[in-house]
Protein backbone atom coordinates (compact mmCIF):
# COMPACT_ATOMS: atom_id res chain seq x y z
CA UNK A 1 0.00 0.00 0.00
CA UNK A 2 2.68 2.12 0.00
CA UNK A 3 3.88 1.94 -2.62
CA UNK A 4 0.43 3.11 -4.54
CA UNK A 5 0.67 5.90 -2.14
CA UNK A 6 3.72 6.80 -3.41
CA UNK A 7 2.99 6.17 -7.05
CA UNK A 8 0.05 8.06 -6.18
CA UNK A 9 2.26 11.20 -5.05
CA UNK A 10 4.58 11.13 -7.18
CA UNK A 11 1.62 10.88 -9.93
CA UNK A 12 0.41 14.29 -8.22
CA UNK A 13 3.79 15.86 -7.90
CA UNK A 14 4.47 14.42 -11.59
CA UNK A 15 1.18 16.59 -12.61
CA UNK A 16 1.95 19.57 -10.82
CA UNK A 17 4.65 19.79 -12.63
CA UNK A 18 3.42 19.04 -15.76
CA UNK A 19 0.77 21.55 -14.68
CA UNK A 20 3.36 24.66 -13.78
CA UNK A 21 5.36 23.62 -17.12
CA UNK A 22 2.26 24.00 -18.87
CA UNK A 23 1.15 27.57 -17.06
CA UNK A 24 4.54 28.50 -17.76
CA UNK A 25 4.52 27.61 -21.65
CA UNK A 26 1.87 29.30 -21.98
CA UNK A 27 2.81 32.76 -19.73
CA UNK A 28 6.05 33.00 -21.91
CA UNK A 29 4.14 32.29 -25.38
CA UNK A 30 1.40 34.65 -24.43
CA UNK A 31 4.00 37.57 -23.15
CA UNK A 32 5.61 36.21 -26.63
CA UNK A 33 2.49 37.06 -28.36
CA UNK A 34 1.76 40.42 -26.61
CA UNK A 35 5.09 41.54 -27.70
CA UNK A 36 5.01 40.75 -30.75
CA UNK A 37 1.39 42.65 -31.32
CA UNK A 38 3.05 45.67 -29.74
CA UNK A 39 6.02 45.63 -31.97
CA UNK A 40 3.32 45.69 -35.01
CA UNK A 41 1.52 48.19 -33.07
CA UNK A 42 4.20 50.34 -32.82
CA UNK A 43 5.45 49.74 -36.42
CA UNK A 44 2.19 51.23 -37.61
CA UNK A 45 2.11 53.99 -35.41
CA UNK A 46 5.56 54.78 -36.93
CA UNK A 47 4.46 54.23 -40.28
CA UNK A 48 1.68 57.08 -39.22
CA UNK A 49 4.33 59.38 -37.57
CA UNK A 50 6.38 58.95 -40.74
CA UNK A 51 3.26 59.84 -42.87
CA UNK A 52 2.43 62.54 -40.93
CA UNK A 53 5.47 64.30 -40.94
CA UNK A 54 5.76 64.14 -44.96
CA UNK A 55 2.16 65.40 -44.71
CA UNK A 56 3.39 68.65 -42.85
CA UNK A 57 6.41 69.21 -44.64
CA UNK A 58 4.03 69.21 -47.60
CA UNK A 59 2.02 71.82 -45.96
CA UNK A 60 4.48 73.98 -44.32
CA UNK A 61 6.34 74.28 -48.32
CA UNK A 62 2.82 75.31 -49.42
CA UNK A 63 2.92 77.77 -46.50
CA UNK A 64 5.77 79.62 -47.28
CA UNK A 65 5.57 79.88 -51.12
CA UNK A 66 2.54 81.32 -49.91
CA UNK A 67 3.93 83.42 -47.42
CA UNK A 68 7.43 84.34 -50.09
CA UNK A 69 4.35 85.21 -52.36
CA UNK A 70 2.65 87.50 -50.41
CA UNK A 71 5.80 89.11 -49.36
CA UNK A 72 6.24 89.82 -52.97
CA UNK A 73 2.87 91.09 -53.52
CA UNK A 74 3.11 93.51 -50.49
CA UNK A 75 6.72 94.63 -51.38
CA UNK A 76 6.31 94.94 -55.04
CA UNK A 77 2.85 97.23 -54.25
CA UNK A 78 5.19 99.14 -51.93
CA UNK A 79 7.88 99.57 -55.03
CA UNK A 80 4.78 100.49 -57.05
CA UNK A 81 3.59 103.04 -55.04
CA UNK A 82 7.07 104.49 -54.57
CA UNK A 83 7.38 104.83 -58.41
CA UNK A 84 4.47 105.93 -59.69
CA UNK A 85 2.21 108.16 -57.26
CA UNK A 86 3.42 111.42 -56.26
CA UNK A 87 2.31 115.02 -56.28
CA UNK A 88 5.01 116.96 -55.87
CA UNK A 89 8.86 117.09 -57.35
CA UNK A 90 10.04 116.74 -53.61
CA UNK A 91 7.87 114.12 -53.15
CA UNK A 92 8.88 111.77 -56.35
CA UNK A 93 12.69 112.58 -55.10
CA UNK A 94 12.37 111.19 -51.58
CA UNK A 95 9.69 108.63 -52.40
CA UNK A 96 12.78 107.21 -54.87
CA UNK A 97 15.48 107.48 -52.44
CA UNK A 98 13.80 105.34 -49.83
CA UNK A 99 12.70 102.80 -52.49
CA UNK A 100 16.19 102.72 -53.21
CA UNK A 101 17.75 102.63 -49.58
CA UNK A 102 14.97 99.71 -48.60
CA UNK A 103 14.89 98.15 -51.73
CA UNK A 104 19.11 98.37 -52.38
CA UNK A 105 18.35 95.56 -55.94
CA UNK A 106 16.54 97.30 -57.53
CA UNK A 107 19.49 100.07 -58.11
CA UNK A 108 20.65 97.74 -60.70
CA UNK A 109 17.29 98.09 -63.19
CA UNK A 110 18.91 100.71 -65.30
CA UNK A 111 15.71 101.34 -67.02
CA UNK A 112 14.42 103.18 -63.18
CA UNK A 113 15.81 106.46 -61.92
CA UNK A 114 16.05 105.82 -58.06
CA UNK A 115 17.69 108.90 -57.51
CA UNK A 116 15.62 111.32 -58.35
CA UNK A 117 17.47 112.91 -61.20
CA UNK A 118 14.82 113.17 -64.19
CA UNK A 119 12.64 115.91 -62.06
CA UNK A 120 11.30 118.82 -64.60
CA UNK A 121 11.29 122.02 -63.88
CA UNK A 122 8.66 123.49 -63.01
CA UNK A 123 5.11 122.24 -61.38
CA UNK A 124 5.36 118.38 -60.96
CA UNK A 125 2.37 116.41 -62.64
CA UNK A 126 0.39 114.58 -60.12
CA UNK A 127 0.89 111.12 -60.69
CA UNK A 128 -1.78 108.31 -59.93
CA UNK A 129 -1.37 104.22 -61.00
CA UNK A 130 -3.94 101.28 -61.42
CA UNK A 131 -3.07 97.99 -61.19
CA UNK A 132 -4.49 96.08 -64.85
CA UNK A 133 -3.80 92.68 -64.13
CA UNK A 134 -1.77 90.77 -61.77
CA UNK A 135 -0.23 87.72 -63.01
CA UNK A 136 1.33 84.85 -61.28
CA UNK A 137 5.02 83.97 -62.72
CA UNK A 138 6.03 80.29 -64.13
CA UNK A 139 8.89 80.79 -60.77
CA UNK A 140 6.99 80.51 -57.43
CA UNK A 141 8.33 83.48 -55.90
CA UNK A 142 7.15 86.01 -58.62
CA UNK A 143 4.23 87.92 -59.95
CA UNK A 144 3.68 90.39 -63.11
CA UNK A 145 2.06 93.41 -62.70
CA UNK A 146 0.49 95.27 -66.07
CA UNK A 147 0.40 98.79 -64.15
CA UNK A 148 -1.50 101.88 -66.45
CA UNK A 149 0.07 105.57 -65.03
CA UNK A 150 -1.59 108.46 -65.44
CA UNK A 151 -0.02 111.74 -65.51
CA UNK A 152 -2.01 115.11 -64.82
CA UNK A 153 -0.13 118.21 -65.83
CA UNK A 154 -1.26 121.54 -65.43
CA UNK A 155 -2.70 121.74 -69.30
CA UNK A 156 -2.12 117.94 -70.82
CA UNK A 157 -2.70 114.46 -69.32
CA UNK A 158 -0.72 111.29 -70.34
CA UNK A 159 -0.90 107.63 -69.73
CA UNK A 160 1.53 104.97 -69.59
CA UNK A 161 1.49 101.65 -69.53
CA UNK A 162 3.91 99.03 -67.98
CA UNK A 163 4.83 95.79 -67.35
CA UNK A 164 6.87 94.90 -64.29
CA UNK A 165 8.15 91.21 -63.13
CA UNK A 166 9.14 91.09 -59.33
CA UNK A 167 10.90 88.20 -57.92
CA UNK A 168 11.78 87.42 -54.44
CA UNK A 169 15.45 86.05 -53.77
CA UNK A 170 16.48 83.03 -51.86
CA UNK A 171 18.15 85.70 -49.44
CA UNK A 172 14.61 87.78 -49.81
CA UNK A 173 15.32 90.43 -51.82
CA UNK A 174 13.13 91.96 -54.06
CA UNK A 175 14.63 92.07 -57.57
CA UNK A 176 12.73 93.56 -60.81
CA UNK A 177 13.06 91.36 -64.04
CA UNK A 178 11.41 92.84 -65.95
CA UNK A 179 10.41 96.18 -66.76
CA UNK A 180 9.17 97.35 -69.87
CA UNK A 181 6.58 100.41 -71.46
CA UNK A 182 3.79 98.98 -72.75
CA UNK A 183 2.29 100.84 -76.33
CA UNK A 184 -1.09 102.24 -76.17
Amino acid sequence: MNSSKQDRNYFFILLFVLVITSFVVILFYGAKENAYVELKDKERKQIKIVQENKNILKEEEVSIKRADLQKVLEESNEVLESLLKWDSWEEYVIKRENVSSKFPELRKVSEIDLKGNDVGTGKSPKSRYVIKETLTCNKPRAVAYVVEQDLDYESSYAKNSFYFTFELTSDGDLLINDFDGLLQ
